[in-house]
């Protein structure tokens, strides 16, 4: 393909997200996706609160079409974002396709112990539980009550 056919390609194709249009994701790891180039080489994905209109710009660094917010640090749970898509070939870029807005789940998913710490008697305070790790988490806080032995 001819260099002027790549840059008219990038240039004007729209990449279709419509079925992505004002979609609330169930996880930060939902997967999204945009119609598959197949002169591109990589996907750039633009992320901006709708609130804040802060911008978060990743780069695919593949010509995978699919994208999860979880793929960038600050997304956060109960926010609108607005994504625009452009594709990537080498050193060219297209222009972004029009943006759609995704909402992130209201409510940060709950978590537990890990199962094999369930039920279990520790030898000692400094014995170690892990819990399940919940997408996006920074911190866990916990709760421990003590039963009294009969």
């Amino acid at each position: 393909m001819e260099l002027a056919q790549l840059q008219l390609l990038l240039q004007f194709h729209q990449l279709d997200y419509r079925k992505h249009t004002n979609t609330a994701l169930t996880a930060l790891n939902n997967t999204i996706y945009c119609d598959k180039l197949p002169c591109v080489s990589d996907y750039q994905w633009e992320v901006t609160d709708a609130v804040t209109n802060k911008i978060l710009v990743k780069l695919r660094g593949n010509n995978s079409n699919s994208f999860q917010l979880s793929m960038i640090n600050g997304i956060d749970y109960g926010r609108t974002y607005k994504i625009r898509i452009k594709g990537v070939s080498g050193t060219l870029k297209g222009d972004y396709a029009e943006s759609f807005n995704v909402y992130t789940p209201a409510q940060i998913p709950t978590t537990s112990l890990q199962e094999k710490y369930c039920n279990k008697t520790f030898s000692s305070p400094n014995d170690i539980l892990i819990c399940n790790t919940v997408l996006g988490a920074t911190n866990y806080e916990w709760e421990v009550k003590i039963q009294q032995l009969e």
